[in-house]
């Protein structure tokens, strides 16, 4: 009988994964303290036993194969169940748990499909309830194990809440809005352009604008307020005028180009955290701190790229 060297195919996963996150074979192996040709070899033992191309190697960063995505899910699952089994965080009861959470419209439209997606994939039997909601609303009264929150208050030694990650505004235009309306290079031009306005990053009906250790406001006029950024950013997109927006939101479209930063330079004085606020009587539910662990690890992985600000020459401005 012969049996398999499981410790190999445990180091080729992980070796495997890592290729994934990074998309490059010296990144890789200069995360996992090893040579590039170690990287090489054990990928391509891997695909060998599996008998399939795992990446595109055409490609810069690496892309995944179809097959390279399905062996890249099986790993991640073997590798947690291991990790989970090791730290004692896999639960008899895990299987048919649901976990219910809360969060903003926006956060929950843009974050939690994969953050969940990635979470399941993982640990298939727990199943996952959402309401989306911009209250802060009493999680014993609804149910909630986890309500996901933005908020510029710091978390307190008393609070049910764990900070997650920091969120800062950037503001932004479409590069087609900012072609057909004059130029904007200090603040108070943003008094003769459409100002998408979250009421949330306002003083007393002005935006603020910090340059080192000096702030100025302008008070803006709005073209259109909403108490949702979610909203703000498609209008944006659509070339509506200047919005404050959140750099979750932001980011993917300013690093594509279909947004750009304007008065790059500044920025409104003002940082939140993204805050998970759990209930009391959930705190010990190890499913549940599996899957804060997890949400943790993924945003400050998502987040490490800090967005450097864009050129914000344009053609010139036509009437």
């Amino acid at each position: 009988m012969n049996i398999p060297n499981l410790s190999g195919y445990l180091n080729q996963f992980q070796i495997f994964i890592k290729i994934a996150e990074t998309g490059n074979l010296s990144r890789a192996a200069r995360e996992l303290g090893l040579t590039p040709s170690a990287v090489s070899k054990s990928l391509s033992q891997l695909e060998s036993i599996t008998g399939h191309l795992l990446i595109n190697r055409e490609s810069r960063p690496f892309q995944l194969t179809l097959d390279g995505r399905r062996i890249l899910q099986l790993a991640q699952r073997v590798i947690a169940d291991i990790e989970s089994i090791a730290d004692g965080s896999r639960l008899p009861g895990m299987q048919g748990e649901t976990l219910r959470i809360s969060c903003s419209l926006a956060f929950g439209c843009t974050h939690i499909p994969r953050l969940s997606g990635d979470f399941q994939a993982l640990y298939p039997g727990v199943s996952i309830d959402v309401m989306l909601d911009d209250r802060f609303i009493n999680l014993e009264r609804e149910d909630i194990d986890v309500a996901f929150r933005i908020t510029s208050e710091a978390v307190t030694q008393n609070d049910d809440a764990e900070p997650l990650m920091d969120i800062r505004w950037f503001y932004c235009a479409s590069p087609d809005y900012l072609r057909r309306h004059p130029p904007i290079t200090v603040p108070a031009d943003l008094r003769f352009h459409h100002c998408l306005v979250y009421p949330q990053m306002t003083h007393e009906g002005k935006w603020m604008f910090r340059q080192h250790a000096k702030s100025e406001a302008v008070a803006v006029t709005p073209h259109l307020s909403c108490n949702s950024s979610l909203l703000l950013l498609q209008r944006a997109l659509l070339h509506g005028g200047v919005a404050c927006l959140p750099d979750y939101l932001a980011s993917h479209y300013i690093h594509g180009g279909k947004l750009v930063r304007v008065l790059s330079e500044y920025d409104p004085g003002v940082t939140h955290q993204l805050q998970a606020r759990i209930r009391h009587s959930a705190k010990e539910n190890k499913t549940l701190r599996l899957f804060l662990a997890f949400i943790q690890n993924r945003l400050t992985k998502n987040c490490d790229q800090t967005i450097t600000p864009r050129d914000t020459n344009c053609e010139p401005y036509s009437q």
